[in-house]
């Protein structure tokens, strides 16, 4: 199951507790990390953004403009 996944379940389990979707946030971010190979597809950008709106969900500004703009380097080139 990919990372984009993972996060869709934990947004979603975001609105009911904050720390129900913590379990498929901190696997999905492993995943997106680990998927880092310098190879970027769409599926990691994906990945890279949900992360960015979870954090802003979570009230995590500063973590969240970090993702934000790890997302956004490799649509530039």
């Amino acid at each position: 199951m990919s990372a984009v996944k993972y996060l869709v379940l934990a947004i979603g389990a975001q609105t009911n507790s904050k720390h129900l979707g913590a379990p498929y946030f901190h696997y999905a971010k492993a995943l997106a990390l680990a998927s880092l190979d310098g190879n970027v597809d769409v599926g990691t950008v994906q990945a890279f953004a949900l992360i960015a709106l979870y954090m802003l969900r979570a009230c995590q500004i500063n973590g969240a403009f970090l993702f934000f703009g790890q997302y956004l380097l490799p649509c530039y080139g």
